[in-house]
């Protein structure tokens, strides 16, 4: 039987076994999500009702809110104006209709409905 030393292989015989370096692990790949359902910014706004709406709009003014959650709310609007389009499967998207529930503009409901891109009723 012969044994033949290729670059990056042994060869023995008809077999051919690819030598494997030692590699350490690397950092961890960021993949972008393979699904996607871009929408225009006003096709996003009219997912919300007028209420949500003004209530998201004015944020700024409302007393019920802290200073954290006005700049949060500010933060998303900022986004949502600097973007072309809105990728409703987008993890920052679903965190920020996620974070609209968590402090009570929207309940899970209306997010879910948001998020599937079906119109309030």
């Amino acid at each position: 039987m012969s044994l033949v030393i290729q670059k990056n292989k042994i060869v023995v015989g008809q077999s051919v076994n690819p030598v494997v370096p030692d590699r350490q692990p690397g950092p961890a790949v960021v993949t972008t999500p393979t699904r996607s359902l871009e929408i225009t910014k006003f096709q996003f706004r009219k997912l919300f009702t007028l209420e949500e709406r003004m209530v998201i709009d004015n944020a700024q003014y409302n007393p019920a809110f802290t200073g954290s959650v006005k700049a949060a709310i500010a933060t998303m609007q900022k986004d949502m104006e600097v973007s072309a389009t809105v990728d409703l499967y987008l993890p920052d998207t679903i965190a920020g209709v996620n974070y609209l529930v968590s402090v009570g503009v929207l309940n899970a409901v209306r997010a879910e409905r948001i998020l599937s891109n079906l119109p309030p009723v």
